[in-house]
C-alpha cells in the first residue's frame, strides 16, 4: 500500500478524537488536546476539586477568610485576563467581574473579593422574577436564615441586613463555601462557580 501526501492550500486545524472505550485497539492514556489560542485556564488554586487547601465562606467579609497573601497575589488565570463572567446553577444571573487596571490581570484575591462584592448586591425585582417560584421561596428562607445567623455576630448588622432585603448571596441558599471554578467554553471568558 502506498502512502500519499496532500499539501494543504490553507492553514487548517484538526483535532484528534480521543480513544473510545468501545472501539477496538489497544487502550491509550487520554491526553487532552492543546488549548486553543485565546483559551483561558483557571489557576490550580481556584480549580474545582474536593479540597482547595483554604476555606472561604462567601457570605463572610474577606477579612475573615483563610487566604494567605502569596495565594491572594497569584494570577487567577493563564493567560492573565482583566474581565470574566461568572455563572452558577443557583444564580438566575451572570456576574460580570472586571479589573479596573486592565494591564494587570485578575489575581486570586481580586477575583474572590469582587465575587464577594457582586454577591452582596441587593437582588432586584427583575432578577427575582427570572427564577422559578419554588426557588424564590428557598431564596427567601436562605435570606431569613442568613439574617438570623448574623444575629449571633452583631445585632445592628442583622437588623441592617433585614432592612436591605434579599441579596444575591441568598440565591446560593446557604451553600456559601467556595468550592472552586470550572472554565466554561464561551467567546467571553466564563467561569462556573461551585459552592458547598
Amino acid at each position: 500500500m502506498s502512502k500519499t501526501v496532500h499539501w494543504a492550500t490553507s492553514n487548517e486545524q484538526f483535532s484528534a478524537t480521543p480513544h473510545s472505550p468501545t472501539s477496538s485497539g489497544s487502550p491509550e492514556p487520554f491526553t487532552p488536546p492543546p488549548a486553543l489560542p485565546g483559551a483561558v485556564t483557571i489557576s490550580d488554586s481556584l480549580r474545582f476539586k474536593s479540597s482547595l487547601g483554604f476555606t472561604i465562606d462567601l457570605s463572610r467579609e474577606p477579612g475573615e477568610w483563610s487566604l494567605d497573601s502569596s495565594l491572594s497575589h497569584e494570577a487567577a488565570t493563564a493567560p492573565p485576563i482583566s474581565q470574566v463572567d461568572i455563572v452558577c446553577s443557583k444564580l438566575p444571573l451572570i456576574i460580570h467581574i472586571r479589573e479596573t487596571k486592565e494591564e494587570m490581570g485578575l489575581t486570586v484575591g481580586n477575583l474572590l473579593r469582587r465575587l464577594y462584592l457582586a454577591l452582596r448586591e441587593k437582588m432586584s425585582e427583575e432578577e427575582m422574577e427570572r427564577d422559578r417560584p419554588e426557588n424564590r421561596e428557598a431564596i427567601q428562607k436562605a435570606f431569613e436564615e442568613r439574617c438570623d445567623k448574623e444575629l449571633e455576630h452583631s445585632i445592628p448588622r442583622s437588623l441592617e441586613e433585614k432592612a436591605v432585603g434579599i441579596r444575591r448571596i441568598d440565591c446560593l441558599r446557604g451553600h456559601c463555601v467556595f468550592a472552586g471554578f470550572d472554565v466554561v467554553l464561551k467567546e467571553i471568558p466564563t467561569l462556573r462557580l461551585h459552592v458547598r
